[in-house]
């Protein structure tokens, strides 16, 4: 995936030069956006070496983990879904809706890993059963702004 949204980033760049000033607002919109995917499918492919790694080594997730994994990713898919439609329409409303879903994902991470955090204190939790984090997975400073 990734070298198909490299691909089309270089073509957008080729073709920029060559057009009208209204049309090089949207091509860069349309960059921006493949940039970010971009990030989102690094940071995605990232998380399988740690993810085989756990299976591999026979570690066993509990029910509340695999339930908040299937939350993240099912949120996750929704905002997809949802970016997909705001490439289409460019609706307002549907931006903020992404932009707000996003700050509950990102809280809604922070207080799985605090809640695990919590389990491993009380002895509930083995630290190899801990999340799989990708070294990518911290917020992009730019991200998530308004």
């Amino acid at each position: 995936m990734v070298q198909g949204i490299r691909a089309a980033i270089k073509e957008i760049n080729t073709r920029m030069a060559r057009k009208s000033e209204a049309e090089r607002v949207v091509l860069a919109r349309l960059q921006s956006i493949l940039i970010h995917l971009e990030i989102i499918d690094e940071t995605i492919g990232g998380l399988s070496e740690p993810i085989q790694k756990k299976i591999q080594d026979g570690v066993l997730f509990s029910d509340k983990a695999v339930s908040q994994t299937n939350h993240l990713f099912d949120h996750q898919t929704g905002m997809l879904r949802s970016m997909l439609d705001i490439i289409q329409t460019d609706n307002e409303f549907l931006k903020k809706y992404v932009l707000e879903v996003g700050r509950t994902q990102i809280q809604s991470c922070i207080d799985f890993a605090t809640e695990h955090e919590a389990r491993l204190i009380e002895g509930v939790c083995l630290p190899q059963a801990a999340p799989p984090v990708s070294g990518n997975s911290r917020p992009h400073p730019n991200h998530m702004s308004a």
